[in-house]
């Protein structure tokens, strides 16, 4: 059974051979319950789940093995199964003369060993053991004994895991992601690539995937000189690769958990590598070698944990292959702590190499504007939002609108008056009127989809429409050079509540949030209380404190703000002076919302408390 096994990530890289050559061990562990799976499929291969290890047809003379388990003891594995036995001689009419018979139980203690170069992990028995049904040791002669014993333990023996799949991702992989100087040996390296060190733990059977890296000295590079277009266009293709590989594995894991915890957890780690790549791009000049490497590693020591609990590998194809990405990017992890003369690098090869280890018919991801209804689905945002129709042409009439055409339309359709207007004079009253209304409308509406106790009542309306106030006073569209175009912030963040697309890919279209006022608005309801349930309330549940109102609510945008790294920096008060004022202006916007003066967002328009 190739490749069946659950890695247990350690980060444990080696200490130095000599000066110029290391070694490094990528720790993994054989789950107890994965190897008994693959003993399962080995030998216990009859309809009924039995191992028929002999039967001679006549009905007197059979071994037969049921129920087994395979449990770590260690120094040695333990294999316990159900058994029975019976040697006879048929004397017709289907009668035998029994001359020895067994039922009970079968205990065997075996020894994991490897044999490099072979990439089979095998097991010795040391010895074995029978008992009865009443789990006492059986008496048997010696001669019985032996024959039962040439048929159990060779074929126990037989049984080999075989690795060789997560080595072949690492012969593929490491090539691709260490520099083009000339600092390492990449032959000596992928030649030494083997299995080593074979012990018995508690979760199962642990060893190393082991390489050995030769380093020369390393030359003194340049100053990076500021990018040019084509090497910052290579340079978004190194980061948008990485989403698609943080996605895929994200989703991966996240179908195959249980838990809404678990759930929680990895959209914490998509999110963060999402604003933190949203950051990333917006630095025209990133003065390093290779931006996503730190990230990179970041990201995956997160996801290490949760790929632990999560057990993945237990069966099919798929998982196979996953663990095989795991096993990669554990030896890019221990490469990388063997410091600057390994010049490791994650590059656009390498994280198409990684993503298709991930999955053998992997395709790079194009598709930037659709929703992905699973990904939705998998963090419980429920079915994707409805699409907004086509907005008609605009009108030099426009600031009519609210009053010519208010009492023909309905009242989403009265909302959607604000994709054809201005937050501007003469028809400012009218365009705050109508946006006041249909922000607590959504706000109403999102309450009613993801309710919230009744200590926080009347909580979610003033922070929508604060929040709103702070990103944009309301707009959805401004004026530039003559034309109404969509609000965009220089982060990329658009539209009323200010959606990062790139952050919410999957999650929202971002053709929609940039055109329709509903649609963005609705998409930043959902994200605001998603931040305030599994954030900040949950985080206060967790502590069995509740938060003052004024730290709930700053908490809350903090997150919605910057993400999950924003809200845990605020909750441990490492935000910097900009920060705070900035969470101090939006507490101020809500407490008056909270006070009713509801459209104090005029403010923005009139001159004082300008934002």
């Amino acid at each position: 059974m190739r490749g069946l096994f659950i890695l247990q990530l350690m980060w444990l890289p080696a200490t130095s051979v000599v000066a110029a050559e290391r070694q490094v061990d990528v720790p993994f562990v054989l789950n107890s319950l994965l190897l008994e799976q693959g003993l399962r499929q080995r030998l216990f291969t009859a309809s009924d789940g039995t191992a028929p290890l002999w039967q001679d047809g006549t009905g007197c003379n059979y071994l037969i093995l049921s129920k087994p388990q395979l449990r770590a003891k260690p120094p040695t594995l333990n294999f316990f199964s159900r058994g029975e036995a019976r040697i006879g001689k048929a004397i017709g009419n289907g009668k035998c003369l029994i001359l020895f018979q067994w039922q009970g139980y079968l205990s065997v203690n075996e020894q994991p060993y490897v044999m490099p170069p072979d990439t089979r992990v095998r097991f010795k028995v040391l010895d074995t053991r029978i008992y009865g049904l009443d789990r006492r040791e059986h008496p048997v002669s010696s001669t019985l004994w032996q024959w039962v014993r040439q048929y159990i333990e060779p074929k126990l023996e037989q049984f080999t895991i075989e690795i060789s799949q997560p080595l072949d991702a690492l012969r593929k992989i490491l090539p691709l992601v260490f520099p083009q100087y000339d600092f390492v040996d990449l032959e000596s390296l992928l030649n030494s690539l083997q299995l080593a060190n074979l012990e018995v733990v508690k979760q199962g059977v642990r060893g190393h995937l082991r390489f050995k890296v030769t380093t020369q000295s390393v030359p003194t590079l340049p100053a990076e000189p500021v990018l040019s277009k084509a090497e910052l266009g290579r340079w978004r293709e190194v980061w948008r690769q990485f989403d698609h590989l943080v996605t895929s594995l994200v989703r991966e894991l996240a179908l195959q958990s249980q838990e809404e915890e678990v759930d929680n957890a990895l959209l914490n780690i998509l999110l963060d590598a999402r604003y933190a790549i949203e950051k990333a791009l917006t630095t025209q000049n990133p003065g390093r070698r290779d931006p996503v490497r730190s990230l990179f590693l970041a990201t995956w020591q997160q996801l290490a944990p949760l790929v632990r609990h999560i057990r993945v590998g237990q069966q099919g194809k798929q998982s196979i292959q996953l663990l095989s990405l795991v096993t990669a990017a554990d030896a890019l992890q221990a490469a990388d702590r063997l410091g600057t003369p390994v010049g490791l690098e994650i590059t656009v090869d390498g994280m198409r190499r990684l993503a298709r280890i991930l999955s053998a018919s992997s395709r790079e991801d194009s598709r930037q504007d659709t929703v992905d209804p699973q990904l939705r689905e998998l963090f419980h945002f429920g079915p994707p939002l409805d699409k907004p129709p086509p907005i008609p042409d605009q009108s030099r009439l426009d600031f009519l609108l609210p009053s010519v055409q208010a009492a023909s339309l309905s009242k989403e359709g009265r909302y959607r008056l604000l994709n054809r207007m201005l937050a501007e004079r003469p028809s400012l009253d009218s365009y705050l009127a109508l946006a006041h209304s249909m922000l607590v409308e959504i706000a109403a509406e999102t309450e009613k989809k993801y309710p919230l106790g009744a200590q926080y009542k009347g909580l979610f309306r003033p922070l929508l429409l604060a929040t709103a106030w702070q990103e944009t006073c309301w707009r959805q569209y401004i004026k530039k050079r003559g034309k109404r175009v969509p609000f965009l912030s220089r982060a990329g963040a658009v539209g009323i509540m200010q959606v990062i697309p790139r952050v919410w890919r999957g999650f929202y279209d971002p053709r929609y949030l940039r055109r329709d006022v509903i649609y963005n608005a609705r998409a930043g309801s959902e994200i605001l209380m998603h931040y305030l349930r599994k954030y900040a309330i949950t985080e206060d549940l967790k502590r069995q404190k509740k938060s003052s109102l004024a730290n709930l609510v700053q908490a809350t945008y903090a997150a919605y703000n910057g993400g999950p790294r924003e809200f845990r920096r605020y909750r441990k008060s490492r935000i910097t002076r900009n920060q705070a004022i900035v969470y101090r202006s939006f507490l101020g916007k809500f407490r008056q919302i909270k006070a009713g003066r509801e459209l104090a967002v005029r403010q923005c328009y009139v001159g004082t408390g300008k934002t």
